[in-house]
């Protein structure tokens, strides 16, 4: 038997192998024998005759191998189904018919063992009957049909289909937790959640607010920074509006004031202001800027707030109550802006309800020491029989921005209006009786009635005393606001005096 039929009867005995591999070799084999054939051809070694012949016994053989591996292929298909439905397994307790499995085999059929083909023997078609074969392992399976020991294992199928679904359980028992059962329960817990959130939304608005806060604290003229004065704020920072601000003064101490920064270029800041609370109360407790200690010599200079570090009232209460804040006497300044405003208005309100703005431009409080408290201090000071009419102080001409003369002369006592030349402001003016007043505002007085006009001063008036002992001193002496003799105006007397530096 040649060699090649005995591998091709070991590949029909191993039927788990790739049915492929076998037509492979068979492939392989008709491609040697093609080969063998044209050497045989081209070597010119054989004659004609020969290579017929040879080539009609090639050609029979290969049709026996052809259909003997067809056979093999349906066996192992056979074979391979009977495994994967379980019913191929060997068990090793019956016998088994193999009538081919041992025998050498022809183109004529399997040879007996005297060299005869089986099928010439007496009863060829009873099979051979064979003792069972001994299993080698536990684990080694034989075949029913050839008795041959299965190989290893081939790969994975392809995986089935899915099974059908199961029939629907029954329900389960209701939810039970801490926020109620079932669908209610998860409402309060969402609800729950959502307050969570509320509330740290909250949280984070106010840390927000809060560092907007402090990145706002952080300007110039805010109450972590505050500046020396309104026209510092004005200098350096851009776009600087009308408004509270928050100053410093030398000495460390920080307040709140209003700062204008649109008229005549800005950089005003207000500093005090003289509110008559009572006319009838003659230097009584509201009367700061004269003397709240009533009309006596014995306080020749009053309170003396014009020329010392007193501070009272607020910015915001200016309108109804005297004020004095620490710029009066610490900041540097070079000119006064004054503003009439109605009694009660309010801060808001201040700089458009004033009726009367008007400000100086030539610098003169350089000449006097940068503000007023050094003005009255050092230069014109405010006590009773201290000098004559000869002696007022400075009278500087003014600039109106809202207002005029007209309205100045309109506004004060008739019997007032010769002694006077509207378009100034005057420091320090004493009257017929050696009693000072502090300042005449929109005017230059010319007379000894000044106690008619002006305002602030010391605590003594000597004529009818004390009818004219008071922040407003005698405008009212022909009546409250009658606006005859020498009576201002009812909005003259019902008017705050606000009195900024710049």
């Amino acid at each position: 038997m040649s060699e090649e039929k005995v591998r091709i009867r070991k590949m029909a005995h191993e039927p788990r192998r790739d049915r492929l591999s076998l037509a492979a070799g068979l492939g392989v084999c008709g491609v040697a024998v093609t080969v063998l054939l044209v050497t045989f051809l081209h070597s010119g070694q054989v004659q004609q005759a020969d290579v017929a012949s040879r080539l009609a016994s090639v050609e029979k053989e290969l049709v026996y191998w052809r259909e003997k591996s067809q056979s093999l292929l349906e066996r192992v298909a056979v074979v391979e189904t009977k495994i994967q439905d379980g019913s191929g397994v060997w068990t090793g307790q019956s016998s088994v018919v193999d009538t081919e499995a041992d025998l050498p085999m022809t183109p004529e059929g399997p040879k007996t063992s005297d060299g005869s083909s089986a099928g010439d023997e007496q009863g060829k078609d009873e099979p051979r009957m064979r003792p069972k074969r001994q299993a080698v392992s536990a684990n080694t399976v034989r075949l029913p049909m050839s008795g041959c020991m299965q190989g290893h294992p081939g790969p994975p199928g392809a995986a089935g289909r899915d099974g059908r679904d199961g029939v629907q359980g029954p329900p389960g028992p209701a939810s039970c937790g801490c926020y109620g059962e079932g669908l209610p329960g998860q409402i309060a817990n969402l609800e729950r959640r959502l307050d969570d959130v509320e509330n740290k939304t909250s949280q984070v608005k106010k840390r927000l607010a809060s560092l907007e806060g402090q990145e706002e604290n952080t300007e110039i003229g805010s109450v972590t920074n505050p500046a020396v004065s309104c026209k510092y704020i004005k200098d350096n920072v851009d776009g600087a509006q009308d408004g509270l601000y928050h100053l410093r003064s030398p000495g460390g101490v920080v307040y709140e004031t209003y700062c204008d920064m649109t008229i005549a270029g800005g950089g005003w800041t207000l500093v005090s202001g003289v509110h008559e609370n009572d006319i009838y109360g003659k230097c009584t407790a509201g009367d700061r800027w004269s003397s709240t200690r009533g009309s006596t010599t014995n306080y020749p200079e009053g309170d003396g707030n014009w020329a010392n570090h007193n501070t009272f009232g607020s910015v915001a209460s200016a309108t109804n109550d005297d004020l004095k804040n620490p710029g009066y006497f610490s900041i540097d300044a070079s000119d006064v802006m004054l503003w009439h405003v109605p009694n009660d208005t309010p801060l808001s309100q201040y700089k458009s309800a004033a009726y009367l703005r008007y400000y100086t431009t030539n610098g003169f409080l350089q000449q006097y020491g940068g503000n007023m408290y050094s003005l009255f201090k050092n230069h014109f000071p405010i006590v009773y029989n201290g000098g004559t009419t000869a002696d007022n102080g400075p009278a500087i001409p003014i600039t109106w921005d809202r207002g005029s003369d007209g309205l100045r002369i309109s506004l004060i006592a008739p019997s007032t209006v010769p002694q006077v030349t509207p378009g100034f402001v005057q420091f320090r003016v004493f009257n017929a009786e050696k009693a000072p007043l502090a300042v005449c505002p929109g005017v230059r007085y010319n007379g000894g009635e000044s106690d008619a006009l002006c305002i602030g001063g010391a605590a003594y008036w000597p004529q009818l005393a004390p009818r004219q002992c008071g922040d407003f001193s005698a405008k009212a002496w022909n009546g409250y606001g009658t606006h005859t003799g020498w009576s201002s105006s009812r909005l003259e007397l019902e008017s705050a005096i606000l009195f900024f530096y710049r």
